[in-house]
């Protein structure tokens, strides 16, 4: 149970440092991926999510739970993320990990090099 929960609160660390390009906080928990389970295929459909909330609320002049059709609490939490990528950035990523998706779901992409790969593509964005 303990493992679950590391693992779990390693993939929420995972996901908020990059949505918010907090390269020290995700050095730290990148240090620490040998030592826990990090599903890569889980971590893709999360930042998949994320990035389409972060885009959803970001894009919306005036986001409400109504509007957008995200959670009042997530809503809170979203508005909260600094605004570290465009606009035009957040759609380049949300379009590639719809990509990347497509890709391993095909076979085109190893799920080996997964982590490793959507770190790079997203900063790089």
């Amino acid at each position: 149970m303990l493992s679950a929960q590391i693992n779990a609160m390693n993939m929420l660390n995972l996901t908020n440092a990059i949505a918010s390009k907090d390269l020290r906080m995700l050095t730290s928990v990148y240090r620490e991926l040998d030592r826990v389970d990090v599903n890569a295929f889980g971590l893709l459909t999360i930042l998949v999510r994320n990035f389409r909330n972060i885009l959803t609320v970001q894009l919306t002049a005036n986001p409400t739970p109504e509007s957008t059709g995200i959670d009042g609490k997530q809503l809170y939490a979203i508005k909260r993320i600094p605004r570290v990528y465009s606009p035009d950035q957040l759609v380049k990523i949300y379009q590639m990990l719809l990509d990347i998706d497509r890709q391993v779901k095909t076979g085109e992409l190893s799920t080996d090099i997964l982590i490793d790969y959507i770190i790079i593509k997203i900063l790089c964005a």
